[in-house]
């Protein structure tokens, strides 16, 4: 397991734009670059104790998305697949899970940091 135990994901984002996104917070997902959400997908997989099958983030949707705009200061729960192929038994499997984003919006810079737990128990 890696010690990285943080992704930070630090995004321009024009105020109006902005205004948007708390109008309709699932475009969020529109605003991430293949950059971040790769960020995102190696963070998780850093963090997982197996990685047989090649795991990978699939199906991301947004849900839970608060802002306080006195504080500039807000939180999101990214859902996520992480799906695996097993290449030599053909047999694929998948698990949802999630990272819970806090994040800061100011002078139209957005900083979301989370950190990954994998929930699974080993003994």
């Amino acid at each position: 397991m890696s010690t990285n135990a943080i992704v930070r994901l630090e995004i321009p984002i024009a105020n109006t734009l902005f205004l948007r996104l708390l109008a309709q917070p699932s475009n969020l997902l529109s605003i991430l670059s293949k950059e971040n959400v790769q960020q995102i997908s190696d963070h998780v997989v850093e963090q997982l104790k197996d990685r047989d099958g090649g795991p990978v983030l699939t199906d991301l949707h947004l849900l839970k998305f608060r802002y306080d705009e006195s504080t500039g200061e807000g939180s999101f729960r990214l859902h996520f697949r992480i799906s695996r192929q097993y290449c030599c038994s053909d047999i694929s499997g998948c698990a949802d899970d999630y990272l819970d984003f806090k994040f800061v919006y100011r002078d139209e810079n957005f900083v979301a940091e989370a950190a990954y737990f994998q929930w699974s128990l080993d003994n």
